[in-house]
């Protein structure tokens, strides 16, 4: 299983394996973004997780898939904190001054 912290799910991965694939014949891009008026190219990025969920996505996969758009935003949200999380902490340096005498 996916460390979630190191590896956050990005939510075009979500769609892709349990939305996608769980039809029969599975959705292709091209079939996905011609029923939900989008272009196929801008849901591509997104199933490759290069692009994030906005709200106007969110709502026709939110009735596509018979979920709501607080759960596409959701997802997103989730992965944005996880992905924050999984970045490594930049502190930056400082330096100190000796007092004068």
């Amino acid at each position: 299983m996916k460390d979630l912290i190191d590896d956050p799910i990005h939510p075009g991965e979500v769609l892709g394996e349990v939305y996608m694939k769980s039809v029969q014949p599975p959705f292709t891009v091209h079939d996905l973004a011609k029923s939900i008026d989008v272009p196929p190219k801008e849901l591509a990025n997104f199933l490759a997780g290069h692009r994030s969920v906005t709200m106007p996505l969110a709502a026709r996969l939110a009735m596509t898939f018979r979920t709501t758009i607080a759960y596409w935003l959701g997802l997103q949200a989730l992965y944005n904190r996880r992905h924050q999380l999984a970045k490594p902490l930049r502190v930056p340096h400082q330096t100190t001054k000796k007092p004068n005498p």
